[in-house]
């Protein structure tokens, strides 16, 4: 496909392939889901590193693959939103999956959230306005893996060395990635650390459960709101935690 004079490496180009891979993988998505009787959506917001609010639109469907009926759950994209507010979010979801993606909104049944009152809202929340527009859309679903979230936080409070653990690495992590100074000693430290780790602690049935941790330089913030944060940070800090020590004991000296 490429020539000596025409690579196609170019930004331009490859955002491009990137966006008609968008098209294709989307297009695909609709006319799979379309087969079913009935979808559901799952949305939930978020902001990204250029501190910009993005909705992430997923749909839920079932289809018979070989005689087997299956659940499918598919990623439909970001789209990006300048309010955060319910009619703002409702009318982005609403548009992109009909106008602008071609889901069939007759078929929509159910719908899947956090449980933010912007989303949850009984009189003006997200679902109840959906709900308002198409009222077959009624089956409302409180996100399993947030809920999961909130029993997990709510038992490590009560757990008093949980809690007591998870609050000084807390506030760890914000003492160290909240300084940029403190962020390059520890990335430094962490690159000439001490790579005899405790294999006993880290190793799992020979299976290395903290490869990930092990390879990555900068600690990860511990974020209440993300459950998959706990886990990065707590491997991090079992990988790396003699660094971490050492640059702890270096900026108390400073």
């Amino acid at each position: 496909m490429s020539t000596p004079q025409h690579k196609y490496l170019s930004p331009k180009v490859q955002n491009e392939f990137i966006h008609l891979s968008e098209l294709e993988i989307r297009d695909a998505i609709r006319d799979r889901c379309g087969e079913s009787e009935f979808f559901s959506v799952m949305v939930g917001e978020t902001t990204d590193v250029a501190e910009k609010a993005q909705l992430s639109i997923c749909v839920r469907y079932v289809n018979k693959e070989r005689d087997r009926y299956q659940v499918n759950e598919d990623f439909l994209g970001f789209v990006e939103v300048e309010k955060t507010d319910a009619e703002t979010l409702c009318n982005a979801v609403l548009h992109n999956l009909g106008q602008e993606w071609g889901f069939d909104l007759t078929k929509l049944r159910g719908q899947g959230y956090d449980g933010c009152a912007t989303m949850t809202a009984a009189i003006s929340g997200v679902q109840k306005r959906i709900q308002d527009a198409w009222p077959e859309a009624k089956y409302f679903v409180h996100c399993n893996s947030h809920r999961l979230n909130l029993v997990i936080v709510n038992t490590c409070n009560i757990v008093v060395d949980a809690r007591n653990a998870l609050t000084i690495l807390g506030k760890i992590t914000w003492f160290i990635c909240g300084v940029s100074k403190r962020k390059a000693i520890l990335m430094k430290e962490v690159k000439q650390g001490n790579k005899d780790l405790d294999y006993d602690l880290l190793y799992d049935n020979g299976e290395a459960l903290f490869e990930a941790a092990m390879r990555q330089t900068m600690m990860p913030k511990l974020s209440e709101t993300r459950w998959t944060s706990r886990v990065d940070t707590l491997s991090w800090l079992l990988a790396h935690y003699k660094s971490l020590l050492n640059v702890l004991e270096n900026v108390v000296k400073f």
